[in-house]
């Protein structure tokens, strides 16, 4: 009975900590991160090259398929 009485007590002290320190670790776990305007254009930037590319790609097969059906491949 004594030992039941102690973890009890243990629980309801580390139910009662963690119920003050909630609300800080959940505020630190929420920081917003600022998306700036050069953020913006970095990534305007990135997709225009993965476009450049994906075209460069899509032109090299169709090239290969001329170049093969005039017998040069």
């Amino acid at each position: 009975m004594y030992l039941i009485r102690i973890e009890m007590k243990t629980i309801n002290q580390i139910i009662c900590i963690s119920m003050v320190l909630l609300p800080f670790l959940a505020k630190a776990g929420v920081k917003e991160v600022p998306y700036t305007l050069d953020d913006r254009d970095r990534m305007i930037r990135t997709e225009q090259k993965v476009e450049s590319i994906k075209t460069e790609m899509n032109t090299r097969p169709k090239l290969r398929e001329i170049l093969k059906n005039a017998g040069l491949l």
